[in-house]
């Protein structure tokens, strides 16, 4: 269930939310329907795919998205929850790719900051797609080492 609030200025490059709503990581896992992924990689099997926090978008006249979240990370074994911050671009460089890329910090109770890297490209030719997603996860809740 999500509830959250937007608000959006009138020439619709801002938007504000708060609530619970969909957290940006960079893959294109999150593009596809449910119905249509096998196995999901390491990195929507142990993330929250919807967190309570607050998203900061920005959309440039192209359609690039630029968005900054401060959202609950995913609790430690002693059930902490703390912040976890990201920044994320969805863009498209020409007809025939698009990117999907992240990057999440975040302090855990060991008094150590876990990072995350989520590199995403998809290249599109006539009836075919192809996918490539990269993730480099150091120091993250939920994550084995």
């Amino acid at each position: 269930m999500l509830a959250n609030i937007s608000y959006t200025t009138s020439n619709k490059k801002w938007m504000l939310t708060l609530g619970k709503s969909m957290v940006n990581i960079g893959t294109f896992e999150e593009h596809v329907s449910p119905n249509d992924v096998y196995q999901y990689s390491e990195v929507r099997q142990y993330l929250n795919m919807f967190s309570s926090g607050m998203t900061v978008r920005y959309t440039t006249d192209s359609k690039q998205q630029f968005t900054y979240q401060l959202v609950n990370s995913v609790p430690d074994s002693l059930n902490n929850v703390n912040l976890q911050q990201n920044l994320y671009w969805s863009g498209h460089i020409s007809d025939h790719i698009n990117t999907s890329m992240s990057l999440t910090v975040e302090k855990n109770n060991q008094n150590t900051i876990g990072h995350m890297s989520n590199l995403g490209v998809e290249f599109l030719y006539s009836d075919w797609e192809l996918d490539v997603d990269y993730a480099r996860v150091i120091n993250i809740n939920g994550f084995l080492e």
